[in-house]
């Protein structure tokens, strides 16, 4: 029997993580915790979203499976937290992305609520550099809701260009979705870092799943 994973997110950025997942490591059967209601109202800060979180995995505490936050808010504030809360899930957080090289200067996407945790304080004063954070709150929005997105993105990241940004980090798993249009935008000189290899690193050196765990990021 595969081993259960229980990927957990608020929106499309889960579905995306999920697919990676599954298609990197298909030794795990993946349960997909996806909780697209009323996602505005519930994950507006840490507090509200871990107590959502808790109500919708009750029905997995019994389970001998790993979790995996998908959302980064969550992942920053209350991995410890739910731990205890569900003492039989072993649970796993979601990485910012380390970028190989540090430009000049780096811009990252989040929303304004991870912008303001202890973690990624420290992750941003790590980064060295001039660090540049653009809310992305109202992409979020757009993205699960499936409307058109790149128009918006586009008027957002204008006041940024004029610092010539050498590094993209996604601070948002809703934002997978939009790497590859920033890739249009920005073109190859611009490395765009997101936390999925990461991730999955980590995930599998815990795990002791060495082959995985050597895979190049």
């Amino acid at each position: 029997m595969l081993r259960k994973v229980i990927i957990f997110d608020n929106g499309f950025g889960g579905e995306l993580f999920a697919d990676y997942f599954e298609k990197e490591l298909p030794i795990f059967d993946v349960v997909r915790v996806i909780d697209w209601s009323n996602s505005e109202k519930y994950y507006k800060n840490a507090r509200a979203a871990r107590e959502r979180m808790i109500e919708k995995l009750r029905p997995y505490a019994n389970y001998p499976a790993i979790v995996i936050v998908s959302n980064i808010l969550l992942s920053l504030t209350s991995i410890k937290y739910l731990s205890q809360t569900f003492p039989k899930l072993q649970f796993f957080g979601f990485s910012l992305g380390t970028p190989k090289k540090k430009g000049r200067h780096t811009l990252v996407l989040g929303t304004k609520e991870t912008f303001k945790t202890i973690k990624y304080i420290r992750y941003r004063y790590s980064l060295g550099g001039h660090i540049h954070e653009v809310p992305c709150d109202e992409w979020a929005k757009l993205i699960d809701g499936g409307e058109y997105y790149e128009n918006r993105i586009c008027a957002d990241l204008i006041p940024y260009d004029k610092y010539h940004p050498k590094t993209i980090i996604i601070a948002c798993s809703h934002l997978l979705e939009v790497i590859p249009f920033l890739r249009r935008i920005y073109g190859p000189l611009v490395s765009i870092v997101d936390g999925r290899a990461e991730t999955l690193r980590k995930i599998c050196l815990e795990l002791d799943i060495r082959g995985a765990a050597k895979k190049k990021k």
